[in-house]
């Protein structure tokens, strides 16, 4: 579908260019980064595993949880924290979006801390650092 999305706004796109103005062109354009955009927010979203089994992975090694809720997505920020990422529509019944960190205790899932805007990436290390240290994490 996105390949097919893809070359009708290409091809919508090209023929444009030949016949229309500079604001057409510029909107042709836009619904064109628009596609591209929202095909890369898709693929990014799909290599990161659902809730329940990022969460029976954290339990079965120890690693402490970054969970993106109702579509919050900071990908850059949390590549490299350390902790394990995923995806979950609602958390409790709430699918206000923002980033959850939780660490691994005693056979379950605690919180630890709450972004509700896109944190820096010393931010969300250092927030996994330090839960790390909380006792049963890893």
């Amino acid at each position: 579908m996105k390949s097919a999305s893809l070359t009708i706004l290409a091809t919508l796109f090209l023929a444009t260019g030949t016949q229309a103005g500079p604001k057409e062109d510029a909107q042709a354009r836009a619904a064109l980064e628009l596609s591209l955009a929202l095909g890369k927010q898709q693929a990014v979203k799909q290599t990161r595993p659902d809730y329940s089994a990022a969460y029976a992975m954290a339990i079965k090694d120890g690693a402490p949880l970054l969970i993106h809720v109702g579509g919050f997505d900071c990908q850059h920020g949390c590549k490299d924290s350390g902790a394990r990422v995923c995806d979950a529509d609602e958390v409790f019944g709430d699918k206000t979006p923002r980033l959850i960190l939780a660490a691994p205790s005693g056979g379950k899932l605690l919180f630890v801390r709450e972004w509700r805007a896109v944190p820096k990436s010393d931010a969300i290390k250092a927030a996994v650092a330090a839960c790390c240290r909380l006792p049963g994490g890893k």
